[in-house]
C-alpha cells in the first residue's frame, strides 16, 4: 500500500490525530477552547490549526501542490511565531505527521512502508519542514524589526506600559489599604 494511497483511505483518521496532537502542542486550557469552539473569530487559532493542516494535508495526497505551502500555512505560522513556542515546537506540527502517518500505515499493513515510497514521503515532509521554518524566521524577524522600530521611536512606552487609569486606580487601592491597615 503506498502513502499517498494510505492517506488518501485514511483521511479522517489521520488528519483528526494530526490537528489534535498540534493542539495539544498548546496548555491544557488553551487546547480545550481551541478544540471546542468551532468560529473563525472566536477561536482564531483552532481555525488556523484545523484549516492550515487540512489544506496541507493535500499536499501530500498530491491535491495540491508543494510550491504552496508558504501560502498555505503563513497565517498558521504567524500565530505561532508570536506564541510562547521554542522554534522546534513552533514547527513540530510538520513531524508529529509524519510520525502519525508511518504508525497508521504500520497499523494497516503490519509492516513498514516501501523504502522508495517511504523516502518519497519524508522528502515532502523535510520540503515543508524547510519551508515552515523559513516562514517562521520570516515572521520573528518582521517582529523584531517591529519591536525595534517601537523601541527607537519611543513608541513601547505605549504599547508596554500600562493603562493610566490602572495605574491610577492600583495607586489608590494600595493607599486605601495603607491607610486602613491592612
Amino acid at each position: 500500500m503506498e502513502i499517498k494511497k494510505l492517506l488518501i483511505e485514511k483521511k479522517g483518521t489521520i488528519l483528526d490525530k494530526w490537528i489534535d496532537q498540534a493542539l495539544s502542542t498548546y496548555p491544557v486550557e488553551g487546547y480545550k477552547i481551541f478544540k471546542s469552539r468551532k468560529d473563525q473569530f472566536a477561536n482564531p487559532v483552532g481555525f488556523a490549526v484545523k484549516s492550515g493542516l487540512s489544506d496541507l494535508y493535500k499536499v501530500f495526497c498530491g491535491e495540491m501542490e508543494i510550491s504552496r505551502v508558504p501560502e498555505i500555512l503563513e497565517y498558521l505560522v504567524k500565530i505561532r511565531s508570536v506564541q510562547d513556542f521554542a522554534p522546534s515546537e513552533a514547527v513540530g506540527f510538520i513531524f508529529i505527521f509524519k510520525r502519525i502517518v508511518i504508525e497508521e500505515y504500520k497499523r494497516e499493513k503490519k509492516v513498514d512502508p516501501e523504502i522508495e515510497d517511504l523516502l518519497s514521503f519524508e522528502e515532502g515532509i523535510e520540503k515543508t519542514a524547510l519551508m515552515v521554518f523559513d516562514l517562521y524566521m520570516s515572521s520573528r524577524e518582521k517582529l523584531n524589526r517591529v519591536r525595534l522600530n517601537e523601541f527607537t521611536t519611543g513608541r513601547q512606552i505605549v504599547t508596554d506600559s500600562k493603562c493610566p487609569t490602572s495605574i491610577i486606580s492600583l495607586s489608590l487601592k494600595k493607599e486605601k489599604q495603607i491607610s486602613s491597615g491592612n
